[in-house]
């Protein structure tokens, strides 16, 4: 019994715990605008409320059984014990021949009518609990149904504001991006000098001389930005979004590009010798004729990469995906090293 209040209490408080996180999703899916903040926690107060709902119904039959039987174990024993002290007067007063005239027999008569009462109370009481476990069972529903509805609303108010951001931005960017992308970056050699033409909107960036820079820490999305031969040998480019840029003929040797995101972007003759893109997004990616040399692709998804003429000498492709579609059996077998 100690264990089963245990695992209800625990049950409650995961329950209790998810509600508490679709609060802090909703609040957190806001100001990020990730629908799986919300979502997960979400999908998880589901199914703690339907396995908790399941859990109090068979705590309730299993308590309306014990009940009955319980009770009718109390009937059964009362009946015995009336029924043989009724035998014990008869045996008593068989020996009597007058005796058989005056037995009062309204006593028995009483006992076998509460005995009839107290063997309907047990079907009474059952008449009871299904009642309130089909109240139970309704009210549960429909707590299930508004959340059900409460997510929904959540979920389609955060994309249509998600939305209307994104129409805003572009409308407003369709404005400037004619005369700003067009233009070209002059004398870039530090992040601070990057970001501050690239928020002035200048999006070409060749040749820049960006070497050991830290560009992760804003959080900006440069996609499309041209990058070719630019310098980035030894950067910090954690987690940074260079979807579909331009990176041809760039150095990027020994940069840090952990996790970053280089889906459809254009690496053809680039140098990334040693260079670490463990979890890195290289779906698409053009990586034909490039220097990978020693490079960690560990965990990175190579789903549609082309590596065609690319050196992949000492590159260390641990538990990457999709990189045996991305590469030739040839490429496999003479320079690419799996199993580390």
């Amino acid at each position: 019994m100690a264990r089963k209040s245990s695992d209800s209490t625990w049950l409650d408080s995961v329950e209790g715990l998810s509600l508490v996180g679709v609060v802090l999703g909703t609040a957190a899916t806001l100001v990020f605008q990730q629908l799986v903040y919300v979502s997960a926690p979400l999908a998880l107060a589901l199914v703690m409320n339907f396995v908790n709902r399941q859990r109090h119904e068979e705590e309730l039959e299993r308590n309306l059984g014990d009940r009955v039987v319980e009770t009718r174990l109390d009937v059964e024993r009362q009946f015995e014990e009336e029924l043989s002290r009724v035998r014990e007067e008869a045996t008593r007063t068989s020996d009597d021949p007058v005796a058989p005239a005056q037995i009062d027999l309204s006593g028995v008569h009483e006992q076998l009518e509460r005995l009839q009462v107290q063997t309907q109370q047990p079907m009474v009481a059952v008449a009871e609990l299904q009642q309130q476990i089909s109240l139970l069972s309704t009210q549960v529903a429909a707590a299930l149904g508004n959340l059900e509805q409460v997510g929904t609303g959540v979920a389609q108010g955060m994309l249509q504001g998600i939305v209307d951001k994104s129409d805003e931005s572009e409308s407003s960017s369709d404005s400037t991006s004619n005369s700003t992308s067009d233009s070209v970056a002059v004398g870039v050699s530090s992040p601070d000098e990057f970001w501050q033409q690239y928020h002035q909107g200048v999006r070409r960036f060749a040749q820049a001389d960006l070497a050991q820079a830290n560009l992760s820490q804003q959080r900006e999305y440069l996609n499309g930005v041209d990058l070719s031969q630019a310098n980035l040998r030894g950067a910090n480019l954690v987690g940074v979004n260079l979807g579909e840029a331009t990176l041809t003929g760039a150095i990027l040797d020994e940069s840090q590009l952990d996790y970053a995101n280089l889906s459809r972007s254009q690496l053809n003759q680039a140098s990334l010798v040693a260079a670490n893109l463990r979890g890195a997004n290289l779906r698409r990616a053009n990586l034909r004729d490039a220097n990978l040399e020693n490079a960690d692709l560990s965990y990175a998804d190579l789903t549609d990469a082309q590596f065609d003429g690319a050196n992949l000498k000492g590159v260390t492709f641990f538990r990457s995906r999709g990189q045996e579609q991305a590469l030739t059996p040839s490429l496999v077998a003479v320079r690419a090293d799996l199993s580390r």
